[in-house]
């Protein structure tokens, strides 16, 4: 499984390099505009560029930094929209949560934060890959601000079932001991991760994502980077189901060929779904 996977393929250099949680607020800053601002009193890196009358929001996925979008990011920002990239806690150039225990609730509230500092008002085209996902579908239900989604490769409700989850946890548990000696420093962010795997999965599946919501779901043919056909087949059974609940507002694209970074591999498919749903949540040619 691929957030199994992370760990190992972290390891090898291969990754680049809950409800009820407080809110986190910090003063407003005038730009932020490839720097280390303070939030919740901790360096958190972000890059705001561009200008237009949407965001692009990046997310990435467990074991990567913003690096992942630097491809498309120039190109997005190309056609006339804002860009918002930032390292998640204890990615990148972004310190560690504080605490040990980690929860969805504290990442997304630290995005929101990072928002209201860079004053980044909306609408925002949240674009999200893997692990993102579950942060995306989950701030977009109490985020006004988030207009759109472009998911890539990502979790929705459904993909993640009890038994997928009790299986990951009985895969890279085992992997804990090694990744700490040889990488403390990714030891220490993505292993409260995985051990909150229960709790976020459960979370990510009993959002009710809005059915009035704009949603292009990219698929990649490997099904999530799994590598067992009955894993593949659940992956796109399970998109197939999360898009046939809304068919008039969600879109669902195969990326053929593609393996789990769709951005590496098809590039073109995530940048014409951006500029899809820029078009559309600015009112022209709906699609």
């Amino acid at each position: 499984m691929i957030f199994a996977a992370s760990l190992l393929l972290s390891l090898n250099g291969i990754a680049d390099a809950s409800a009820g949680s407080p809110p986190i607020t910090t003063p407003a800053a005038s730009t932020c505009a490839a720097q280390t601002i303070t939030v919740g009193g901790l360096p958190l890196w972000v890059d705001a560029q561009g200008s237009g009358m949407a965001t692009v929001v990046f997310e990435s996925g467990n074991g990567n930094d913003s690096t992942v979008w630097d491809a498309i990011e120039p190109q997005v920002r190309a056609k006339g929209l804002r860009t918002f990239r930032y390292d998640r806690r204890g990615y990148g150039r972004s310190a560690h949560f504080a605490q040990e225990r980690y929860s969805l609730a504290m990442d997304i509230a630290v995005l929101e934060a990072a928002l209201d500092q860079c004053r980044i008002a909306g609408p925002i085209i949240y674009v999200a890959h893997s692990y993102g996902g579950a942060l995306a579908v989950t701030a977009a239900r109490r985020n006004r601000r988030i207009a759109a989604l472009v998911l890539v490769d990502a979790i929705v409700p459904g993909t993640e079932t009890p038994a997928r989850v009790r299986a990951t946890l009985q895969e890279v548990r085992p992997q804990y001991a090694e990744v700490r000696q040889q990488a403390p420093d990714l030891a220490r962010t993505v292993i409260p991760i995985m051990e909150a795997w229960p709790q976020t999965m459960a979370r990510v599946n009993r959002t009710p994502v809005s059915r009035n919501l704009p949603i292009v779901d990219i698929v990649a043919t490997g099904g999530g980077g799994d590598p067992k056909a009955a894993d593949i087949e659940h992956w796109h059974e399970a998109h197939s189901r999360f898009v046939a609940q809304a068919p008039t507002q969600r879109s669902y694209v195969a990326a053929s060929g593609s393996g789990h970074k769709v951005m590496n591999d098809r590039p073109e498919l995530v940048i014409d779904a951006i500029d899809a749903m820029a078009r559309r949540v600015s009112g022209k040619s709906p699609q």
